[in-house]
């Protein structure tokens, strides 16, 4: 992996192409998104048929979501723009006060999640028991978010072998 350092032409490469991703995301986020949001307003799942549902990691986002959520069909078409939902979620139930600290609404994260929570209001998602900081709910993603990482490390070393392996035949 190439290591950036600043004033270096691959530096300055780097953050023109983080520039121009900024720009299409916040041009998706405006249009495209919108008119997703629109089509679909109010259709997600609003009361869970899960007693208990289960926590877990979505990893394309990278945010956690819970099972009744991922079952609802729409979601899947919405993926990509609630993704930023729910990482936005995400944050808010990991951090104290995270609210608070991005008083901007430039965040593309926040953005998407106010957007999204403005056209599906009763999404079960969007329960303030799914999107408020409590000391017991942080801990539990932080060991989520553990085991992620461990099982992204394991597979990448089984990937290296693998490619080993083979690359010497």
């Amino acid at each position: 992996m190439y290591k950036l350092v600043e004033n270096t032409k691959l530096y300055k490469k780097y953050i023109i192409q983080e520039k121009l991703s900024d720009i299409f995301i916040c041009f998706y986020i405006i249009f495209i998104a919108r008119w997703y949001l629109l089509r679909y307003r109010n259709q997600l799942i609003r009361l869970s048929k899960i007693e208990n549902p289960k926590m877990e990691y979505y990893f394309m986002p990278g945010g956690v979501i819970w099972e009744d959520e991922y079952e609802d069909r729409l979601l899947h078409k919405l993926s990509y723009i609630l993704g930023f939902a729910i990482v936005y979620r995400t944050k808010l139930l990991k951090y104290p006060n995270y609210e608070s600290r991005t008083k901007h609404l430039n965040d593309k994260y926040k953005r998407t999640f106010y957007l999204a929570k403005k056209y599906f209001p009763d999404w079960i998602g969007f329960q303030k028991s799914r999107c408020n900081y409590t000391p017991e709910l942080s801990n539990r993603l932080y060991r989520i978010e553990k085991v992620v990482s461990w099982r992204l490390k394991k597979f990448e070393q089984e990937l290296d072998e693998y490619d080993r392996i083979h690359d010497s035949n």
